[in-house]
């Protein structure tokens, strides 16, 4: 056989054949990023029938009071920053308690890093973002921790214009990404 198949059965008195695993429908790897010191980081030639979602991990912000955030962009590089419903909670050890956010320019996860060496970790799902005709919807957890103080985080939204949408970009809306800080991993899934 070759590399990615497996041996399968014919059934009884048949000789077994290699075959293509079957698509499980589940998120495969597309490409990843590393955040060096940006406020900004675009995937760009998501195609049209997948939903899309990214894993975030070791994301460490250069300044307290960041507000992590999420946009959609057309094919000619244009990124919206307008027209978003969102709404997300955030659930902190200090001060203490459940914080409710929302947004118009972006998905915002809108968890305030509190202290600058706080490692965060994301996981933003992006509901079929190049289907035109149809909203791009986006969900998100995530959580952070620090010497003193940690939070949970979750959310949802809305870009509330019907068009297809070939990129996603986070933004960071106070200061940037510290150097060499921050994992970004792109998957997909068929969405039919």
């Amino acid at each position: 056989g070759n590399d990615g198949q497996v041996l399968t059965s014919a059934g009884a008195g048949a000789a077994p054949a290699f075959e293509a695993l079957p698509d499980s429908g589940g998120f495969v790897y597309v490409s990843s990023l590393t955040a060096s010191s940006s406020s900004t980081l675009t995937f760009s030639g998501l195609a049209d029938g997948f939903d899309y979602q990214v894993i975030a991990t070791q994301v460490v912000y250069s300044s307290t009071g960041s507000h992590p955030s999420w946009r959609v962009g057309i094919a000619d590089g244009t990124i919206r920053s307008s027209g978003y419903i969102s709404q997300g909670v955030s659930f902190e050890t200090a001060p203490g308690g459940a914080n409710n956010t929302s947004g118009t320019s972006a998905f915002e996860v809108r968890h305030v890093a509190t202290a600058a060496v706080y490692e965060h970790t994301y996981k933003f799902d992006f509901i079929a973002p190049m289907t035109s005709g149809t909203k791009t919807s986006m969900l998100w957890y995530g959580s952070d921790h620090g010497s003193s103080q940690s939070a949970n985080w979750l959310g949802g939204g809305v870009y509330n214009t019907a068009e297809a949408n070939e990129r996603i970009q986070f933004v960071n809306t106070t200061g940037s990404i510290n150097t060499a800080s921050g994992l970004f991993k792109l998957y997909k899934r068929p969405n039919a």
